[in-house]
């Protein structure tokens, strides 16, 4: 990532945590690669910044919504849209700490675009 993409990202995650706190926010790449995430989200999953960011998106989900996530995925990097991501709603699912241990989890998913890129920003609130 260049600087400004970076310096981009990164507002928008501070923007999110002014507003929840408490939330853990990840940040990945349209191929669901991990690139960005606070210390709350590594806290909740109990990885290292560095263990998170060689994982992708689906390592840190229970088996059962991977094909959701890849079908959601190949979406948006189709039509650069996706349901689930920008819709505004929270969606109440489970997610997986690196001890394998499965956590119930409240996701609202939003998108920023950098051209040609575009970026997944997952806001996790424990529930």
């Amino acid at each position: 990532m260049d600087q400004q993409t970076i310096k981009t990202l990164t507002k928008h995650v501070e923007s999110i945590e002014t507003d929840f706190p408490e939330a853990g926010i990840i940040v990945s790449n349209d191929i669901s690669k991990n690139l960005m995430a606070n210390k709350i989200a590594l806290d909740m999953f109990g990885y290292t910044f560095e263990e998170l960011l060689n994982l992708r998106i689906a390592d840190l989900m229970p088996p059962k919504y991977r094909q959701m996530h890849n079908k959601g995925m190949y979406k948006i990097v189709k039509t650069r849209k996706g349901t689930v991501i920008d819709s505004g709603e929270t969606y109440p699912l489970s997610a997986l700490t690196k001890a394998g241990v499965e956590f119930d989890i409240n996701l609202t998913l939003s998108s920023v675009a950098i051209e040609p890129d575009i970026y997944v920003v997952g806001r996790i609130d424990i529930r």
